[in-house]
């Protein structure tokens, strides 16, 4: 859960960069914080707080949702496998 806190304050952040003109985040970094397990608070980032500077890049978006999509069908395969070892 922190790691998707610590995710959405990073894209919060690039995106108040991105407004300011300041130094930014790259979009490799920002992408590997969603595979190493922040997806949700990248989402929430890139949606829910009209972070949409991100939003309009659609090799960006597959990718952030190609992780998402990782993520939620490794769980279901851990519960699934979990379920079925009972």
């Amino acid at each position: 859960m922190s790691l998707n806190l610590v995710t959405w304050a990073t894209y919060r952040w690039d995106k108040r960069q991105a407004g300011r003109r300041g130094w930014r985040i790259s979009e490799r970094t920002l992408l590997r914080m969603a595979w190493y397990g922040g997806w949700l608070g990248a989402l929430v980032a890139v949606y829910a707080h009209r972070a949409r500077h991100k939003a309009q890049k659609v090799a960006f978006l597959r990718l952030l949702w190609l992780a998402v999509v990782g993520w939620l069908l490794g769980g279901a395969v851990l519960i699934l496998w979990a379920f079925l070892a009972l």
